[in-house]
Parts: structure tokens; C-alpha cells; sequence
């Protein structure tokens, strides 16, 4: 996989990891004179980042009613940070907006970069192959980058005895190579179309993975606040792997210790 595919995902994966750290690091600020951090951030992608959090903090009064906390976490869950902000953690606020304005940034450059590709390969197929691109669905794409003529691709589905994929011929659905080098160019940018509309695809799963991260941080925050124990830990492991062969994949994981 080329490298500028990777930089989307990775630059998501270190947006969550760089709000997961200053996660830590604002309550070891916090709560340094009572327990050193256990354990730190390994921002290095396909590793786990344990981030220990102590949970001594006085009750803010502002938070003390039961009825309006759970506000905090629909908050977050609109706007990541938000909720944070609300309750007087403004730099956390400020990162998880950030974090979000980047992710939004990403997926409509993603977005927009994927219209151009599907452009450019219409384009190339008219062009080397004489294809009228209106009214074409997906697989019609496809098919045209599978079979050198609409004629080679009707023989293999009649000897397939698979009328119904045929294609009318002089209908507006032929096409006929120039060359197999053409063909398999396009080829090769309908797959790379494919890959920047899977990391359009990363985008939104990275725009809703902060607004959970965002909405158990305030959880985090409102539990620390009613908590007596400064022993009392919570750790939020982020993990991020990137794929070729199987994709690229985010991992949240939160645990309380109660």
C-alpha cells in the first residue's frame, strides 16, 4: 500500500492518542502530590497506550446534583469536548474540538479527493475505451475494468448461462480497449479510488470513536468528582492498527476500577 494512504488513518489514530495523553496528563497535574503516574503513553501505532488517571479531586458544586450531569455526557456526544468544557476542563474541551475539527477536515478532503478520482477514471475509460459514463452503477465500473469489450464480457456470462448480466449491445453500455495497458491502468485507479473512499469511511468511524472517547472521559469526570478514594484509578487504553489485507482498525477500551 502506498504511503499517502496510510496518512489519513495514522493522523487520526495520533489525534486520539495525542487527546488520550493530555487525558493523563491533566489529572496527574491534578493529583501528582497524592500518586506518580503508573504507567505512560506509547505513541507508537499498533501499540496499546495505558493512560493511568488518579481520581482524587474535590466535588465541584456545579456538579454535585445528579440531575445535571448526565447533560455533560449528551454534550459530548453532540460536540466531543463540549461536555469537558462545560464543566470547567476547557483544555481537555479544547483538544477534543480540535481533534474533531481535524477529523471533519480529513473526511471532507477524503470526500472530495474520491470525487476527483471517480472523474479522472471516467474520464480515462471514455477516453481509452470509448465508455459513455451516464447512468452507470458500480458494477458497471467493474465489469469495464475486468474485460478488454463489452463483447468479451457478454461470451463469459452466456457461457456462464448468466443472461441477466449481459449488457445490451449499441445501448449506450459499450466499450472496447485501446490496449491491456490502458486497461489495467484503470484498473489500477478504480482501486485506488476504492482505497480513499475507505478512508473516508475511517473518518466517520473516527468522528464517532471521539465522541465516545469524549463522553467516558465526562463520565471519568463525573465519577472522579463524587469519589472519596484517591487510591481510585481509571485507565482509557487507545489502539490503533493499520492493515493492507484486513484494514485499519481503532480499539477504545475504558476500565473503572471501583
Amino acid at each position: 500500500m502506498n504511503r499517502k494512504h496510510l496518512m489519513i488513518p495514522r493522523l487520526a489514530a495520533l489525534a486520539l492518542l495525542l487527546s488520550a495523553a493530555l487525558f493523563a496528563q491533566e489529572d496527574r497535574s491534578l493529583a501528582e502530590s497524592l500518586t506518580p503516574p503508573v504507567l505512560g503513553l506509547d505513541n507508537r501505532f499498533g501499540q496499546n497506550s495505558a493512560l493511568p488517571v488518579n481520581s482524587a479531586q474535590e466535588a465541584d458544586p456545579q456538579q454535585s446534583s445528579g440531575g445535571g450531569k448526565f447533560k455533560y455526557v449528551l454534550m459530548s456526544l453532540v460536540l466531543p469536548g463540549s461536555g469537558e468544557w462545560a464543566m470547567g476542563r476547557k483544555t481537555l474541551g479544547k483538544v477534543f474540538i480540535g481533534v474533531d475539527a481535524l477529523f471533519w477536515i480529513g473526511y471532507f478532503s477524503s470526500k472530495h479527493y474520491v470525487n476527483i478520482l471517480q472523474s479522472d477514471m471516467e474520464a480515462y475509460a471514455a477516453l481509452h475505451a470509448g465508455v459513455n459514463s451516464a447512468g452507470k452503477d458500480g458494477q458497471y465500473w467493474i465489469d469495464v475494468a475486468s474485460y478488454p469489450s463489452i463483447y468479451r464480457f457478454n461470451e463469459a456470462k452466456l457461457r456462464e448461462r448468466d443472461l441477466a448480466a449481459t449488457y445490451p449491445e449499441g445501448a449506450g453500455y459499450d466499450w472496447i480497449w485501446d490496449s491491456e495497458e490502458n486497461r489495467v491502468e484503470y484498473a489500477e485507479k478504480r482501486f485506488d479510488r476504492l482505497d480513499w473512499k475507505r478512508r473516508t469511511d475511517v473518518m466517520i468511524g473516527a468522528l464517532v470513536l471521539n465522541r465516545i472517547v469524549s463522553a467516558i472521559d465526562v463520565i471519568r469526570l463525573i465519577k472522579k468528582s463524587n469519589s472519596a478514594d484517591p487510591e481510585r484509578q481509571s485507565y482509557l487504553n487507545v489502539n490503533y492498527t493499520g492493515n493492507p489485507q484486513q484494514g485499519d482498525a481503532f480499539e477504545v477500551k475504558f476500565t473503572w476500577r471501583f
